[in-house]
C-alpha cells in the first residue's frame, strides 16, 4: 500500500468491506470475504488465517515450486519445519471407510 506498513484498519475494510458517507450520500464497498458470502460461494464468515492456511498449503504442495519452501517459509513467518509437519505431512487420524 504505497510502501506504507500493514494498516489493520485497512485490512477490515477490504476484508469485511466499508460504507462511505460523501455528500450525503452512501456508498457501499463490499469486502472480499462479504461479496463471496453475497455470491454463494462461502456459507460463512472466514478470518484471514484461512486465507493464509489455503495460501501456504496450496503452494507448499504446488510440485513445480517445491525448491522454494524456504522463501515460502520467510514470507509466511513460519519454518520449513513448521510447514512440512503442518502442512505437507500426512494425517495419520484419518481413516479410510469401508462400505
Amino acid at each position: 500500500m504505497n510502501g506504507c506498513g500493514y494498516n489493520t484498519n485497512r485490512h477490515g475494510e477490504l476484508w469485511l468491506g466499508n460504507t462511505v458517507n460523501t455528500k450525503g450520500i452512501t456508498y457501499r464497498y463490499p469486502g472480499v470475504v462479504t461479496r463471496l458470502i453475497e455470491d454463494g460461494k462461502i456459507s460463512s464468515y472466514l478470518s484471514p488465517d484461512h486465507a493464509r492456511h489455503t495460501y501456504i498449503t496450496i503452494t507448499a504442495w504446488d510440485k513445480e515450486n517445491s525448491s522454494a519452501l524456504v522463501l515460502l517459509a520467510a514470507c509466511c513467518e513460519n519454518s520449513v519445519e513448521v510447514i512440512l509437519k503442518h502442512y505437507l505431512d500426512v494425517d495419520r487420524s484419518v481413516r479410510l471407510v469401508q462400505n
